[in-house]
C-alpha cells in the first residue's frame, strides 16, 4: 500500500481514498445498502389484475389463446423474448393476475456466468397472445407498455393490438384449484 492511501474493503467492494478525505465510504456505503433495501421493500405486494376481452369472438365462436406478459427489461441475449404466461382465454373474456415480480436467470454457455434479470410490477410490461398449443418461442408483444402497479385493475382487448386502460376496481381472477 502506498503512503497516503487507505484501502477500505467490503464484501465485493474495494475502494481507495486519500488520507484525510473523510469517512464518506464507511458511512455512505451502509446508507446506500439501506436505501436499496428500502426500495425493494416498497415494491407492490398485491398483484394487479387485467380483464382480457377476446376480440376473436363472433356469432358465439371464440378462438382460444394464451396471454403473455413481456417485461420491459429484456436481456440482450440470443433466443426468444422473456415472457410470463398469465393465462388462457377461451371464452368472451377472463380476469387474469399480473405477478408482483418474476426473475429470469440467464447463463452464458461459454463462461458459465449467470445473470439475474428481475422484473417487478412497478416496471413497464407489454402483452401479447399466442394460439393455445403454439410455442411462445417466436411470440412478441402486441400492446403498448403499461405499469401494472399504477392501478389495481386494467382492461384490454386481445389478440388485436391495443392499449391497456385502467379500471376503477380490480376484477377477480378465477381460482385454478
Amino acid at each position: 500500500m502506498s503512503a497516503g492511501v487507505v484501502t477500505v474493503a467490503f464484501p465485493e467492494v474495494v475502494a481507495s481514498r486519500p488520507r484525510g478525505a473523510g469517512i464518506r465510504w464507511v458511512v455512505c456505503l451502509p446508507l446506500m445498502l439501506v436505501a436499496f433495501a428500502c426500495d425493494s421493500a416498497t415494491a407492490p405486494s398485491t398483484p394487479a389484475t387485467i380483464y382480457v376481452t377476446n376480440s376473436t369472438c363472433s356469432s358465439g365462436e371464440c378462438s382460444s389463446f394464451e396471454v403473455l406478459a413481456f417485461p420491459s427489461n429484456q436481456p440482450l441475449t440470443p433466443g426468444p423474448m422473456w415472457s410470463l404466461k398469465l393465462g388462457t382465454i377461451s371464452s368472451g373474456g377472463a380476469c387474469l393476475s399480473l405477478p408482483v415480480a418474476d426473475t429470469l436467470r440467464a447463463t452464458d454457455a461459454g463462461t458459465g456466468q449467470t445473470t439475474l434479470y428481475v422484473w417487478t410490477s412497478d416496471k413497464p410490461v407489454a402483452l401479447g397472445a399466442v394460439e393455445v398449443g403454439q410455442s411462445a418461442v417466436g411470440a412478441t408483444p402486441s400492446t403498448r407498455e403499461f405499469v401494472p402497479s399504477a392501478a389495481q385493475g386494467w382492461r384490454i382487448s386481445l389478440p388485436r393490438d391495443a392499449s391497456p386502460s385502467r379500471i376503477a376496481d380490480a376484477c377477480r381472477p378465477q381460482s385454478l384449484d
